[in-house]
């Protein structure tokens, strides 16, 4: 068998140690907290979301901004994304599933996780969306007492 210098290479890389994170709130390590590479490339969605929350990132308190670096998770736009997916529209689950590996991966350090500007495209029209329809129900509400 040939040796293959970028397996090899793709091998070791898989196989680097991550150094875990306590959380504030818990003092202690998270069980799901990825202990290599290989096994933080195989985060499931579920695993993702109770990390985010285990270590104050999905429902901000006073300790969220006192990690290192912060996910900037937001559980109302994962949720509609996820709900948009659903009726074929919006993300993928293979994108939702990359933004959030992403996240998290800024969120313990590991290098090479900026974001993407399809990501922050996403979230704008995400967010133009949102003022819209916020600012149509300000409209009907204000049409209902004049």
């Amino acid at each position: 068998m040939r040796h293959n210098p970028d397996f090899a290479r793709k091998i070791a890389h898989l196989r680097l140690e991550l150094a875990p994170l306590y959380s504030l709130s818990r003092n202690h390590i998270h069980p799901d907290f990825p202990r290599t590479m290989l096994q933080f490339n195989l985060l499931t969605e579920a695993e993702l979301d109770d990390l985010a929350s285990f270590y104050d990132q999905s429902t901000p308190t006073d300790l969220t901004f006192m990690y290192p670096a912060c996910m900037r998770w937001d559980k109302e736009f994962f949720t509609q994304v996820k709900e948009a997916q659903a009726k074929g529209k919006g993300l993928s689950a293979e994108q939702r599933m990359a933004m959030k590996r992403r996240m998290f991966g800024k969120f313990i350090g590991l290098r090479g996780m900026d974001t993407p500007m399809v990501e922050v495209e996403t979230k704008i029209r995400w967010l133009e969306q949102r003022m819209q329809a916020s600012i149509e129900a300000e409209r009907t509400m204000h049409r209902k007492f004049v």
